[in-house]
């Protein structure tokens, strides 16, 4: 899916945000910056012609602020060099009514956003990224949820946008029968585990399985308490996934699971059959990644 991001006038201008904190989102977005553009078949970046005359806090505009290096040295200089070469690029005429406009036919075959440094009245939330209270990551995988398409798409999709995350073939099979009434709630979960789970493990390196996403529930939010398995149904939570050495697969036991309590209906109804089934990695697969081994109903 196509995705255009607006940077325009906004994006920097707001009351009662000092300079300082303006220039630490400006910081965050430019550490995101190659990766958002390597993607550039997909997202787009286009700037408001207008952008040099946001008005920052300390009354400079950016234009000013951007080209005023003389006295800028080490990571100040730095940051305005990027951030001239960003704002060179494509440019064109925009308003807000006009994005929001965008916005409202945002589909599976596109989408629109905004890149800002601080919030914007008049957009909202889930379109907007705001650094550095969010990440582009955020953008992509709300709207995965919104426009999901099949299962095939879904999962490539999700191999884009969870860089941490490894996810088996048998996925396209399995999300299918469930990617209709669970793929808002799926990304909620995989969110979850896949922007927490690393730091619990480096964190609380002896915690056993059950503290562990006891602890990562907790944090991330589920409605119900994820489990390593406790039946006897272990042998069909094995995947076999292809080791960096190369040689034959290795089958790998998922069976850590989060619990998909709830659709995307929001009726309330309670589901018991409906997981995600993942293991947290070894160092031997995928880089360490965190393996997904089966999204759908109950093994």
């Amino acid at each position: 899916m196509k995705v255009t991001f607006y940077i325009i006038p906004q994006s920097f201008c707001a009351k009662g945000v000092s300079l300082c904190s303006v220039i630490n989102s400006v910081y965050a977005f430019l550490s995101e910056y190659s990766t958002i553009d390597s993607f550039n078949d997909e997202n787009e970046i286009i700037v408001d012609d207008n952008i040099y005359e946001a008005i920052l806090p300390n009354g400079m505009t950016l234009g000013e602020y951007a080209y005023n290096i003389s006295d800028a040295e080490g990571e100040e200089r730095d940051l305005k060099s990027s951030l001239q070469r960003i704002l060179q690029r494509h440019s064109k005429k925009i308003t807000i009514e006009q994005i929001c406009k965008q916005i409202d036919e945002n589909s599976i075959n596109g989408c629109v956003g905004v890149i800002s440094m601080v919030p914007i009245e008049g957009i909202a939330d889930k379109s907007q990224i705001v650094y550095d209270k969010s990440s582009w990551y955020d953008f992509r995988r709300y709207h995965l949820g919104l426009f999901h398409g099949e299962a095939e798409y879904f999962i490539d999709e999700c191999r884009k946008f969870y860089p941490n995350m490894f996810f088996h073939d048998h996925n396209k099979d399995s999300v299918g029968n469930i990617l209709k009434s669970f793929a808002r709630t799926i990304i909620f979960h995989l969110n979850g585990i896949h922007d927490i789970l690393p730091d619990l493990m480096e964190k609380h390196p002896g915690f056993n399985q059950t503290d562990l996403l006891r602890e990562l529930s907790d944090k991330a939010k589920f409605p119900e308490v994820a489990t390593p398995e406790g039946g006897g149904n272990k042998k069909y939570m094995k995947f076999a996934f292809k080791p960096d050495n190369g040689e034959k697969n290795i089958d790998v036991l998922c069976e850590l699971h989060a619990k998909l309590c709830y659709d995307d209906s929001n009726d309330g109804k309670y589901h018991k059959d409906k997981r995600i089934y993942f293991h947290k990695g070894r160092k031997d697969i995928a880089g360490g990644r965190i393996l997904i081994g089966h999204i759908g109903k109950h093994l």
